[in-house]
Protein backbone atom coordinates (compact mmCIF):
# COMPACT_ATOMS: atom_id res chain seq x y z
CA UNK A 1 0.00 0.00 0.00
CA UNK A 2 2.80 2.38 0.90
CA UNK A 3 4.68 1.67 -2.33
CA UNK A 4 1.61 2.64 -4.33
CA UNK A 5 0.81 5.70 -2.22
CA UNK A 6 1.45 8.27 -4.97
CA UNK A 7 -0.51 6.20 -7.48
CA UNK A 8 -3.53 6.18 -5.17
CA UNK A 9 -3.03 9.86 -4.36
CA UNK A 10 -3.04 10.88 -8.03
CA UNK A 11 -6.05 8.67 -8.80
CA UNK A 12 -7.99 10.11 -5.86
CA UNK A 13 -7.42 13.69 -7.11
CA UNK A 14 -8.25 12.87 -10.74
CA UNK A 15 -11.48 11.19 -9.66
CA UNK A 16 -12.73 14.41 -8.08
CA UNK A 17 -10.53 17.01 -9.78
CA UNK A 18 -13.06 19.86 -10.11
CA UNK A 19 -14.04 19.85 -6.41
CA UNK A 20 -10.38 19.54 -5.46
CA UNK A 21 -9.40 22.63 -7.51
CA UNK A 22 -12.34 24.72 -6.25
CA UNK A 23 -11.52 24.00 -2.61
CA UNK A 24 -7.79 24.52 -3.27
CA UNK A 25 -8.42 28.01 -4.70
CA UNK A 26 -10.56 28.90 -1.67
CA UNK A 27 -7.88 27.77 0.78
CA UNK A 28 -5.13 29.64 -1.09
CA UNK A 29 -7.22 32.82 -1.15
CA UNK A 30 -8.03 32.48 2.55
CA UNK A 31 -4.34 31.96 3.40
CA UNK A 32 -3.19 35.05 1.48
CA UNK A 33 -5.93 37.25 2.98
CA UNK A 34 -5.24 35.90 6.47
CA UNK A 35 -1.52 36.65 6.15
CA UNK A 36 -2.38 40.19 5.02
CA UNK A 37 -4.65 40.64 8.05
CA UNK A 38 -1.89 39.42 10.38
CA UNK A 39 0.64 41.72 8.71
CA UNK A 40 -1.72 44.67 9.01
CA UNK A 41 -2.34 43.92 12.68
CA UNK A 42 1.35 43.52 13.53
CA UNK A 43 2.47 46.61 11.62
CA UNK A 44 -0.35 48.70 13.03
CA UNK A 45 0.50 47.67 16.57
CA UNK A 46 4.17 48.49 16.08
CA UNK A 47 3.41 51.80 14.37
CA UNK A 48 1.27 53.22 17.17
CA UNK A 49 2.81 51.65 20.27
CA UNK A 50 5.67 54.15 20.54
CA UNK A 51 3.44 57.21 20.24
CA UNK A 52 0.72 55.82 22.47
CA UNK A 53 3.28 55.30 25.22
CA UNK A 54 4.59 58.83 24.79
CA UNK A 55 1.09 60.25 24.72
CA UNK A 56 0.39 58.81 28.17
CA UNK A 57 3.02 61.12 29.61
CA UNK A 58 3.18 64.14 27.32
CA UNK A 59 1.81 65.79 24.20
CA UNK A 60 3.14 65.24 20.70
CA UNK A 61 3.15 68.09 18.22
CA UNK A 62 4.18 68.91 14.71
CA UNK A 63 4.51 72.36 13.22
CA UNK A 64 2.49 72.88 10.05
CA UNK A 65 1.85 75.58 7.47
CA UNK A 66 -0.69 76.05 4.68
CA UNK A 67 1.24 78.08 2.13
CA UNK A 68 0.27 78.68 -1.47
CA UNK A 69 2.80 78.45 -4.29
CA UNK A 70 3.39 82.19 -4.39
CA UNK A 71 3.96 82.26 -0.62
CA UNK A 72 6.44 79.39 -0.92
CA UNK A 73 8.35 81.38 -3.53
CA UNK A 74 8.47 84.37 -1.20
CA UNK A 75 9.68 82.17 1.64
CA UNK A 76 12.49 80.68 -0.45
CA UNK A 77 13.72 84.19 -1.31
CA UNK A 78 13.40 85.69 2.19
CA UNK A 79 16.68 85.80 4.09
CA UNK A 80 14.95 87.04 7.27
CA UNK A 81 12.52 84.11 7.36
CA UNK A 82 15.33 81.69 6.49
CA UNK A 83 17.33 82.82 9.52
CA UNK A 84 14.24 82.76 11.74
CA UNK A 85 13.57 79.14 10.72
CA UNK A 86 17.21 78.27 11.33
CA UNK A 87 17.05 79.89 14.79
CA UNK A 88 13.83 78.00 15.56
CA UNK A 89 15.50 74.67 14.79
CA UNK A 90 18.46 75.54 16.99
CA UNK A 91 16.22 76.61 19.87
CA UNK A 92 14.01 73.52 19.60
CA UNK A 93 16.96 71.15 19.86
CA UNK A 94 18.63 73.15 22.61
CA UNK A 95 15.52 73.29 24.80
CA UNK A 96 15.43 71.13 27.94
CA UNK A 97 11.62 71.25 27.86
CA UNK A 98 11.30 69.63 24.42
CA UNK A 99 12.44 66.43 22.76
CA UNK A 100 12.64 66.95 19.01
CA UNK A 101 13.15 64.18 16.46
CA UNK A 102 13.55 64.91 12.76
CA UNK A 103 12.80 62.28 10.09
CA UNK A 104 12.51 63.42 6.48
CA UNK A 105 12.30 60.46 4.09
CA UNK A 106 11.52 62.48 0.96
CA UNK A 107 15.11 63.00 -0.20
CA UNK A 108 17.21 61.23 -2.84
CA UNK A 109 20.95 60.59 -2.89
CA UNK A 110 22.04 61.14 -6.51
CA UNK A 111 25.44 59.71 -7.38
CA UNK A 112 28.02 61.86 -9.11
CA UNK A 113 30.38 61.04 -11.97
CA UNK A 114 32.27 58.31 -10.10
CA UNK A 115 30.65 55.35 -11.84
CA UNK A 116 32.49 52.71 -9.82
CA UNK A 117 30.50 53.79 -6.75
CA UNK A 118 27.21 52.58 -8.21
CA UNK A 119 28.12 50.37 -11.20
CA UNK A 120 27.33 47.09 -9.41
CA UNK A 121 24.29 48.37 -7.52
CA UNK A 122 21.16 46.27 -7.99
CA UNK A 123 18.57 48.15 -10.06
CA UNK A 124 15.79 47.36 -7.57
CA UNK A 125 17.58 49.58 -5.04
CA UNK A 126 17.66 52.59 -7.34
CA UNK A 127 15.15 55.40 -7.74
CA UNK A 128 13.69 54.96 -11.26
CA UNK A 129 15.31 57.44 -13.66
CA UNK A 130 16.71 57.44 -17.18
CA UNK A 131 19.37 60.09 -16.64
CA UNK A 132 20.67 59.71 -13.09
CA UNK A 133 21.40 56.97 -10.58
CA UNK A 134 19.80 57.71 -7.22
CA UNK A 135 18.70 55.89 -4.09
CA UNK A 136 16.18 56.89 -1.45
CA UNK A 137 17.62 58.95 1.39
CA UNK A 138 16.30 59.97 4.80
CA UNK A 139 17.62 62.99 6.66
CA UNK A 140 17.38 62.52 10.44
CA UNK A 141 18.44 64.07 13.72
CA UNK A 142 21.14 62.52 15.89
CA UNK A 143 18.60 61.14 18.41
CA UNK A 144 16.53 59.44 15.69
CA UNK A 145 17.92 55.93 16.28
CA UNK A 146 17.51 56.05 20.06
CA UNK A 147 14.02 57.55 19.90
CA UNK A 148 12.68 54.87 17.56
CA UNK A 149 14.52 52.00 19.24
CA UNK A 150 16.79 51.04 16.32
CA UNK A 151 19.47 48.82 17.83
CA UNK A 152 23.12 49.70 17.36
CA UNK A 153 25.46 52.65 17.78
CA UNK A 154 25.43 55.16 14.93
CA UNK A 155 27.67 58.18 14.52
CA UNK A 156 26.30 60.85 12.17
CA UNK A 157 28.94 63.46 12.99
CA UNK A 158 30.80 64.78 9.91
CA UNK A 159 34.44 63.85 9.31
CA UNK A 160 35.87 67.17 8.26
CA UNK A 161 34.14 68.05 4.98
CA UNK A 162 32.73 64.55 4.62
CA UNK A 163 29.18 63.92 5.79
CA UNK A 164 28.32 60.60 7.39
CA UNK A 165 26.06 57.91 5.93
CA UNK A 166 24.30 54.99 7.60
CA UNK A 167 23.09 52.52 4.98
CA UNK A 168 20.05 50.25 5.03
CA UNK A 169 20.62 46.51 5.33
CA UNK A 170 20.07 45.85 1.61
CA UNK A 171 23.30 47.74 0.79
CA UNK A 172 25.59 45.51 2.89
CA UNK A 173 26.88 43.48 -0.07
CA UNK A 174 27.67 46.60 -2.13
CA UNK A 175 29.54 48.81 0.34
CA UNK A 176 31.79 48.61 3.37
CA UNK A 177 32.36 50.85 6.38
CA UNK A 178 34.81 53.55 5.34
CA UNK A 179 33.77 53.72 1.68
CA UNK A 180 33.57 57.26 0.32
CA UNK A 181 30.68 58.18 -1.99
CA UNK A 182 30.21 61.34 -4.06
CA UNK A 183 26.88 62.98 -4.84
CA UNK A 184 25.89 64.95 -7.93
CA UNK A 185 27.53 68.17 -6.66
CA UNK A 186 30.65 66.19 -5.72
CA UNK A 187 30.13 66.43 -1.95
CA UNK A 188 31.79 63.53 -0.16
CA UNK A 189 30.03 61.08 2.19
CA UNK A 190 31.68 58.37 4.26
CA UNK A 191 29.88 55.13 5.18
CA UNK A 192 29.79 54.83 8.99
CA UNK A 193 27.65 51.72 9.42
CA UNK A 194 24.61 49.66 8.43
CA UNK A 195 21.15 49.32 9.90
CA UNK A 196 19.88 45.90 11.05
CA UNK A 197 17.50 44.11 8.70
CA UNK A 198 13.94 45.36 9.07
CA UNK A 199 14.90 48.62 10.80
CA UNK A 200 12.02 51.11 10.70
CA UNK A 201 10.55 54.21 12.20
CA UNK A 202 6.88 55.04 12.63
CA UNK A 203 4.71 57.89 11.50
CA UNK A 204 1.07 56.94 12.07
CA UNK A 205 0.02 60.42 10.96
CA UNK A 206 1.00 59.58 7.38
CA UNK A 207 0.39 55.83 7.18
CA UNK A 208 -0.70 53.09 9.57
CA UNK A 209 2.39 50.92 9.32
CA UNK A 210 6.15 51.06 9.96
CA UNK A 211 8.36 52.90 7.47
CA UNK A 212 11.13 50.40 6.63
CA UNK A 213 14.63 51.69 5.94
CA UNK A 214 16.34 48.65 4.35
CA UNK A 215 16.71 50.50 1.01
CA UNK A 216 17.62 53.93 2.40
CA UNK A 217 20.74 55.99 2.88
CA UNK A 218 20.57 57.82 6.22
CA UNK A 219 22.39 61.08 6.84
CA UNK A 220 22.28 63.84 9.44
CA UNK A 221 20.06 66.88 9.12
CA UNK A 222 22.30 69.92 8.67
CA UNK A 223 20.16 73.06 8.28
CA UNK A 224 21.89 76.00 6.68
CA UNK A 225 21.47 79.54 7.97
CA UNK A 226 20.32 80.97 4.63
CA UNK A 227 18.53 77.91 3.23
CA UNK A 228 14.89 78.77 3.85
CA UNK A 229 13.39 75.76 2.07
CA UNK A 230 15.79 73.30 3.70
CA UNK A 231 15.00 74.66 7.16
CA UNK A 232 11.28 74.75 6.38
CA UNK A 233 11.28 71.05 5.36
CA UNK A 234 13.24 70.20 8.50
CA UNK A 235 10.68 71.95 10.70
CA UNK A 236 7.80 70.20 8.90
CA UNK A 237 9.51 66.81 9.43
CA UNK A 238 10.15 67.15 13.16
CA UNK A 239 8.18 65.53 15.97
CA UNK A 240 8.06 67.66 19.11
CA UNK A 241 7.43 65.93 22.44
CA UNK A 242 6.74 68.32 25.29
CA UNK A 243 8.47 67.48 28.54
CA UNK A 244 7.02 70.65 30.05
CA UNK A 245 3.47 71.77 29.34
CA UNK A 246 3.10 74.71 26.89
CA UNK A 247 6.87 74.73 26.22
CA UNK A 248 6.39 74.78 22.45
CA UNK A 249 3.71 77.50 22.61
CA UNK A 250 5.97 79.68 24.73
CA UNK A 251 8.82 79.25 22.24
CA UNK A 252 6.62 80.13 19.26
CA UNK A 253 5.26 83.25 21.00
CA UNK A 254 8.68 84.85 21.39
CA UNK A 255 9.32 88.14 19.63
CA UNK A 256 12.08 86.53 17.56
CA UNK A 257 9.51 84.16 16.02
CA UNK A 258 7.09 86.82 14.80
CA UNK A 259 8.34 86.39 11.24
CA UNK A 260 7.12 82.78 11.38
CA UNK A 261 3.48 83.57 12.07
CA UNK A 262 2.49 81.28 9.16
CA UNK A 263 3.43 78.28 11.33
CA UNK A 264 0.88 76.68 13.62
CA UNK A 265 1.09 73.77 16.03
CA UNK A 266 -0.88 70.56 15.67
CA UNK A 267 -1.48 68.21 18.58
CA UNK A 268 -1.62 64.64 17.32
CA UNK A 269 -3.41 63.04 20.27
CA UNK A 270 -6.66 62.67 18.34
CA UNK A 271 -4.85 61.56 15.18
CA UNK A 272 -3.12 58.75 17.10
CA UNK A 273 -6.46 57.51 18.43
CA UNK A 274 -8.02 57.69 14.97
CA UNK A 275 -5.03 55.83 13.55
CA UNK A 276 -5.45 53.03 16.09
CA UNK A 277 -9.18 52.83 15.31
CA UNK A 278 -8.51 52.68 11.56
CA UNK A 279 -5.99 49.89 12.08
CA UNK A 280 -8.38 47.85 14.21
CA UNK A 281 -11.21 48.29 11.71
CA UNK A 282 -8.98 47.22 8.82
CA UNK A 283 -7.70 44.20 10.73
CA UNK A 284 -11.19 43.11 11.74
CA UNK A 285 -12.46 43.49 8.16
CA UNK A 286 -9.65 41.47 6.59
CA UNK A 287 -9.68 38.84 9.35
CA UNK A 288 -13.45 38.45 8.97
CA UNK A 289 -13.09 37.92 5.22
CA UNK A 290 -10.42 35.26 5.83
CA UNK A 291 -12.56 33.49 8.45
CA UNK A 292 -15.66 33.51 6.20
CA UNK A 293 -13.65 32.02 3.33
CA UNK A 294 -12.24 29.33 5.64
CA UNK A 295 -15.72 28.47 6.90
CA UNK A 296 -16.97 27.99 3.34
CA UNK A 297 -13.82 25.96 2.66
CA UNK A 298 -14.55 23.75 5.66
CA UNK A 299 -18.09 22.97 4.53
CA UNK A 300 -16.97 22.13 1.01
CA UNK A 301 -13.88 20.23 2.13
CA UNK A 302 -15.68 18.04 4.66
CA UNK A 303 -18.53 17.33 2.21
CA UNK A 304 -15.97 16.45 -0.47
CA UNK A 305 -14.12 14.06 1.86
CA UNK A 306 -17.34 12.37 2.97
CA UNK A 307 -18.41 11.96 -0.67
CA UNK A 308 -15.01 10.53 -1.51
CA UNK A 309 -15.28 8.06 1.38
CA UNK A 310 -18.79 6.97 0.42
CA UNK A 311 -17.92 6.46 -3.25
CA UNK A 312 -14.70 4.59 -2.41
CA UNK A 313 -15.97 2.20 0.29
CA UNK A 314 -15.85 -0.85 -1.99
CA UNK A 315 -12.29 0.02 -2.98
CA UNK A 316 -11.33 0.49 0.67
CA UNK A 317 -12.75 -2.94 1.51
CA UNK A 318 -10.73 -4.60 -1.26
CA UNK A 319 -7.58 -2.77 -0.14
CA UNK A 320 -8.07 -3.90 3.47
CA UNK A 321 -8.75 -7.50 2.41
CA UNK A 322 -5.46 -7.37 0.51
CA UNK A 323 -3.54 -6.23 3.61
CA UNK A 324 -4.03 -2.47 3.85
CA UNK A 325 -4.50 -1.10 7.34
CA UNK A 326 -7.05 1.46 8.41
CA UNK A 327 -4.35 4.11 8.82
CA UNK A 328 -3.34 3.57 5.17
CA UNK A 329 -6.89 4.48 4.15
CA UNK A 330 -6.83 7.50 6.48
CA UNK A 331 -3.54 8.54 4.90
CA UNK A 332 -5.31 8.91 1.55
CA UNK A 333 -7.64 11.50 3.12
CA UNK A 334 -4.75 13.25 4.84
CA UNK A 335 -2.83 13.39 1.55
CA UNK A 336 -5.57 15.34 -0.20
CA UNK A 337 -5.95 17.92 2.57
CA UNK A 338 -2.20 18.03 3.15
CA UNK A 339 -1.47 18.75 -0.51
CA UNK A 340 -3.90 21.69 -0.43
CA UNK A 341 -2.24 23.03 2.71
CA UNK A 342 1.26 22.72 1.20
CA UNK A 343 0.23 24.49 -2.03
CA UNK A 344 -1.50 27.27 -0.07
CA UNK A 345 1.65 27.59 2.04
CA UNK A 346 3.92 27.96 -1.01
CA UNK A 347 1.63 30.60 -2.53
CA UNK A 348 1.56 32.52 0.77
CA UNK A 349 5.36 32.48 0.99
CA UNK A 350 5.61 33.58 -2.66
CA UNK A 351 3.23 36.52 -2.15
CA UNK A 352 4.42 37.67 1.28
CA UNK A 353 7.97 36.27 1.17
CA UNK A 354 9.41 34.25 4.03
CA UNK A 355 8.55 36.01 7.26
CA UNK A 356 7.41 35.26 10.78
CA UNK A 357 3.82 36.15 9.93
CA UNK A 358 3.85 33.88 6.87
CA UNK A 359 5.02 31.04 9.13
CA UNK A 360 2.21 31.83 11.58
CA UNK A 361 -0.25 31.66 8.68
CA UNK A 362 1.10 28.23 7.74
CA UNK A 363 0.67 27.00 11.31
CA UNK A 364 -2.93 28.23 11.27
CA UNK A 365 -3.48 26.32 8.01
CA UNK A 366 -2.08 23.14 9.56
CA UNK A 367 -4.43 23.48 12.54
CA UNK A 368 -7.29 24.12 10.11
CA UNK A 369 -6.38 20.96 8.18
CA UNK A 370 -6.48 18.86 11.35
CA UNK A 371 -9.88 20.29 12.30
CA UNK A 372 -11.27 19.65 8.79
CA UNK A 373 -10.03 16.04 8.90
CA UNK A 374 -11.35 15.29 12.38
CA UNK A 375 -14.95 14.37 11.45
CA UNK A 376 -14.26 12.32 8.27
CA UNK A 377 -11.48 10.36 10.01
CA UNK A 378 -13.71 9.72 13.01
CA UNK A 379 -16.45 8.37 10.71
CA UNK A 380 -13.99 6.16 8.90
CA UNK A 381 -12.65 4.72 12.15
CA UNK A 382 -16.18 3.64 13.15
CA UNK A 383 -16.70 1.49 10.06
CA UNK A 384 -15.50 -2.14 10.15
CA UNK A 385 -14.52 -4.05 7.02
CA UNK A 386 -17.39 -6.53 7.43
CA UNK A 387 -19.83 -3.63 7.52
CA UNK A 388 -18.37 -2.22 4.32
CA UNK A 389 -18.85 -5.58 2.59
CA UNK A 390 -22.45 -5.86 3.80
CA UNK A 391 -23.30 -2.32 2.65
CA UNK A 392 -21.69 -2.73 -0.76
Amino acid sequence: MRRNFFTFFWQDIRRNLLNYLVILVQIVLAAVVLCYALTLACNGWVATKKFENLNDRSSIYKLSADLEESEMDELSNSRAEARALYRLIQDMYASDSLECVTADDSMDFTFGKHRKEYAGLDKKLRVPSDRTVSVDMAVVSSNFFRFFGIKGKYDLRPEGKRQSLILGNDFRKYYRVGDVLHDSVDDEYVVKGFLPKGAYYVNPFEKNEPFYLDRYFITAVLPQRDDAMGSFITVMSTFVVEKKKNALHEMMSRESMKKLDFLYTENYTDEIRESVTDILNSVMTMASIAVIILIFCSVGLIANLLHFMESSMKEFAVNMLCGARRRDIILRLVAQVGSMTVIAGFVTLFVWQFSGLAVVTLLILVIYAFIALAYPVRQLKKIEIIEIIRRK
